[in-house]
């Protein structure tokens, strides 16, 4: 497919001080050669110039500033790319370089390490001083009935605690505290919030009227907008019968309910449930992976064998700033949007009736490497957000240059990071 116009794409790589450019050729300015275009690089902007226009198509880069005269590795390729590399001014860098070795970078590092804080301790924190106040990120709805309060606010264990649990006694016991254990399930009683990685699980008495509503298949739903706020788990009722009809446990998802005072939410923009997903990925990602010293996941879905998705993640780069813009030659100076993501490579596997053709698969042999690597980390997640999470990374792909989309066997992609962590 043809572009209509030309697009630039670059990596601020902070650890380097250094800025990859890929520049993509609009249809009508390919046709010109490598020879007959010229490339401008400026402090804070980089120029695109072709003898067929008057006027230079001008990239203006916000924040940094550029060496221009460390330019290198210049290609022209087939597929109409530009690419070269240039070094920042030492007065932006975020590093010292002194006989060869970054001072400055492993301290950062090292402060990141030890003022680090899990988002399970900040959504503890925020159940004790905010209480009812629970809301739908989507639309707003109040999610628990007013002036609620969990006398008991703790953080559950990860996902596969109940692997271990024939290990914690050294005999059966006659209270039932075993089949509790065996089943691998910790639900909150009244009063109680529980805390996950990826989750929250409050007892369902405390849901507000007419605040959420449940499926046949035990999907819990936003009554206002119809979004899909988590699940229903069932709950082991006191009497002969089993299960007790409104007897249960809401597992809310944490990328869709908000915590807090509903003024600080804002619904003006149309993309903010996309943006505050790929956060919630980001910070999940980097989370885990700095609490298991991991840089490899293994992501799957939590439901049927029919209806299955996993995915093989490899963090690259967890502090990159990214430049993206686009503009026809003749219109002059192109605003760029300047963007903090995480990069990563990818590969998902989906099962038969899923799969439909996709080429984003892959083999069981990788997979089954993967598996026995005790280096690779699991994570488990629903069905829904894994199936959200591959929607994003394919379309994060797509906006990438084609150079740039396929690595070593993997798909390459990314996930916007905003400033704060939760």
């Amino acid at each position: 497919m043809a572009l209509q116009s030309s697009v630039v794409y670059a990596e601020l790589k902070k650890s380097l001080s250094s800025l990859t450019v890929v520049i993509r050729l609009d249809s009508i300015t390919i046709r010109w050669s490598f020879d007959e275009a010229t490339i401008d690089i400026e402090t804070d902007r980089i120029v695109l110039i072709t003898p067929e226009s008057k006027d230079a198509l001008i990239f203006q880069l916000e924040g940094i500033e550029l060496s221009p005269l460390t330019c290198r590795g210049l290609k022209f390729l087939s597929s109409g790319e530009i690419t070269f590399t240039a070094q920042l001014q030492k007065s932006g860098s975020d590093i010292n370089i002194k006989d060869g070795v970054i001072t400055k970078t492993v301290e950062t590092m090292e402060t990141a390490r030890t003022s680090f804080t899990s988002r399970q301790s900040i959504m503890v924190d925020k159940v004790q001083q905010f209480q009812d106040k629970w809301y739908c990120f989507k639309c707003g709805q109040k999610l628990l009935f007013h002036n609620c309060i969990f006398s008991r606010i703790l953080p559950l264990p990860s996902e596969n605690w109940s692997d271990f649990t024939d290990m914690w006694f050294c005999h059966k016991h006659d209270n039932g505290e075993d089949a509790l254990l065996d089943k691998g399930k910790l639900l909150p009683k009244s009063g109680e919030c529980f805390v996950g990685d990826t989750y929250m699980l409050v007892n369902y008495s405390y849901a507000g009227p007419n605040s959420v509503r449940i499926t046949e298949d035990s999907m819990a739903m936003c009554t206002r907008c119809g979004g899909q706020l988590g699940t229903l788990e069932a709950m082991e009722s006191q009497d002969q019968n089993g299960f007790h009809g409104n007897k249960g446990c809401l597992k809310l998802y944490l990328h869709t309910i908000y915590i807090g005072n509903i003024d600080a939410l804002t619904f003006e923009d149309t993309n903010r449930d996309v943006t505050h997903f790929e956060h919630f990925l980001s910070v999940l990602l980097i989370e885990q992976s700095q609490m298991f010293t991991s840089y490899r996941f293994i992501i799957e879905s939590s439901t049927l064998p029919d209806r299955k998705i996993q995915c093989l993640v490899w963090l690259l780069d967890t502090d990159l700033t990214i430049f993206r813009g686009e503009g026809k030659i003749g219109h002059g100076q192109v605003e760029v949007k300047k963007e903090n993501v995480i990069k990563l490579l990818y590969k998902c596997k989906l099962s038969n009736n899923l799969q439909n053709g996709m080429s984003e698969c892959v083999t069981n042999a990788v997979f089954s490497l993967w598996k026995k690597d005790n280096s690779v980390h699991s994570l488990s997640l629903p069905y829904s957000t894994a199936l959200q999470m591959m929607s994003t990374l394919i379309a994060n792909t797509r906006c990438l240059p084609p150079s740039l989309r396929y690595l070593n066997g993997f798909h390459v992609s990314f996930l916007h990071l905003q400033g704060d962590i939760t």
